[in-house]
């Protein structure tokens, strides 16, 4: 998840101020203002649950290219996908997580 948290930022930081539709600029505004937030506390769980302090590479994402008038729509498209990885990766870990779920 901290790798899913990063490449939210990843693909927020290609369009940030770039879009046409102001909702969209808010949005890569908010991911890259939050989301370290987040990160810092998966990190914050890992080191204590596990002892484990080794960073997480940076995930590959979508390049979403020239800030031209299909840029909002890559990006949409980019975070979709992001997103529906997101979801799997929360199904998936229900069924394998040797931790209590309360």
């Amino acid at each position: 998840m901290i790798a899913h948290h990063r490449g939210a930022m990843l693909l927020a930081g290609q369009i940030d101020t770039n879009a046409k539709h102001n909702e969209l600029n808010a949005l890569a505004s908010e991911i890259l203002a939050n989301e370290p937030k987040l990160i810092d506390e998966l990190y914050g769980w890992k080191s204590a649950w596990y002892g484990d302090r080794t960073a997480v590479a940076d995930p590959q994402v979508a390049r979403l290219g020239p800030a031209d008038d299909t840029i909002d729509l890559r990006f949409l498209n980019a975070l979709i996908a992001h997103h529906a990885d997101g979801i799997a990766m929360t199904k998936e870990i229900r069924t394998k997580s040797s931790r209590s779920r309360y």
